[in-house]
C-alpha cells in the first residue's frame, strides 16, 4: 500500500462524490443518490445483509440494519447522565474536525456541528 500517495491525495478522491451529494436539491435527487449509493455497496440508509440467528443458532436469516447515525444506537444521543453529555459534545467536536480536514472554514464546520 501507498500510504505516501494516498497521504498526499488526501481528500481529493472523495471529490467527486461529495460534489454529487452538494448537488441534491429535492427529494428526487435524494433518492436518486442512495440508491446509486447503495448499487455501489454503501449503505447510505440502511443495510441488508446476513446474519446468525440470535434464537437459533444453526440459522442465517437475512437482517435489515440502520445506517446514516454516527453514534453506534439511539440511546447514545437520547442519555441525558453526563457520561453521555460528554461522549456527545466529543463526537460533535470530531464531526466539526472533520469538515474542516474536508476544507472548510472553521466557522462553516462549527455551523454543520450536530445540535446536541
Amino acid at each position: 500500500m501507498d500510504t505516501t500517495a494516498i497521504d498526499a491525495a488526501g481528500t481529493k478522491p472523495l471529490g467527486p462524490e461529495l460534489a454529487r451529494i452538494a448537488e441534491i436539491k429535492n427529494v428526487a435527487d435524494f433518492q436518486a443518490e442512495a440508491e446509486r449509493l447503495h448499487s455501489r455497496g454503501a449503505g447510505a440508509l440502511f443495510r441488508f445483509n446476513s446474519t446468525q440467528d440470535a434464537k437459533d443458532s444453526t440459522q442465517v436469516i437475512g437482517a435489515a440494519f440502520q445506517g446514516g447515525l454516527g453514534l453506534p444506537e439511539r440511546e447514545y444521543y437520547l442519555k441525558a447522565d453526563d457520561k453521555s453529555k460528554q461522549l456527545r459534545e466529543d463526537y460533535s467536536k470530531h464531526v466539526t474536525k472533520m469538515f474542516e480536514l474536508l476544507g472548510d472554514s472553521a466557522d462553516q464546520s462549527s455551523r454543520k456541528r450536530p445540535p446536541f
